[in-house]
């Protein structure tokens, strides 16, 4: 934009980038091309959450900025952290990923709810036992709390070792702890 609008306005300068007749210098014709065009851009970028990019396209590309900057798809704010300096965006998988996260019992930082080590402190995560079903239940094929296997065996009791890969599928050993 500053470099179409100073080829347009040169003329009115000499070769020097004094003041002509009409009181405009080169200088003062690149630094108003490059304002405009940042501004437009801005205004561009601010409707899908790109400002920034749009005030930077806008002074250094012109009327090219804006078109690149109108082109880009919109920033999806639904699953973002704003803290009082900046904006992490961050996908949607992420994000759900983040919910299902809890505290290692050992150094307090968040991690998944499957982790065998913790990648904060890098010590093992003890075994939490799995919560018992209502009293009263009968002993049978009940979903297995851990979510590890869709099948796990209670005796009335106690979670037993047997666990299924499938309904009424073969059977097999693994110890009930669950990750805290």
């Amino acid at each position: 934009m500053a470099i179409l609008l100073a080829s347009v306005l040169m003329p009115l300068t000499d070769s020097g980038g004094s003041t002509s007749t009409t009181g405009i210098t080169t200088t003062q014709i690149l630094v108003g091309g490059a304002v405009i065009g940042g501004f437009v851009g801005l205004l561009i970028g601010q409707r899908k959450g790109r400002a920034g990019t749009g005030l930077l396209l806008g002074m250094f590309l012109g009327v090219i900025g804006w078109l690149i900057v109108a082109a880009l798809k919109p920033i999806d704010t639904k699953h973002s952290i704003s803290s009082s300096r900046t904006t992490v965006r961050r996908p949607a998988a992420v994000a759900n990923e983040d919910e299902r996260r809890v505290r290692c019992p050992l150094c307090a930082e968040k991690i998944l709810p499957e982790a065998v080590v913790c990648k904060h402190c890098g010590r093992e995560i003890p075994p939490a036992t799995l919560p018992s079903p209502p009293p009263g239940t009968p002993g049978g094929w009940l979903s297995d709390p851990s979510t590890r296997h869709p099948d796990r065996w209670w005796n009335g009791r106690a979670w037993t070792d047997w666990v299924r890969d499938k309904h009424g599928g073969t059977r097999y050993e693994d110890p009930p702890f669950t990750r805290v």
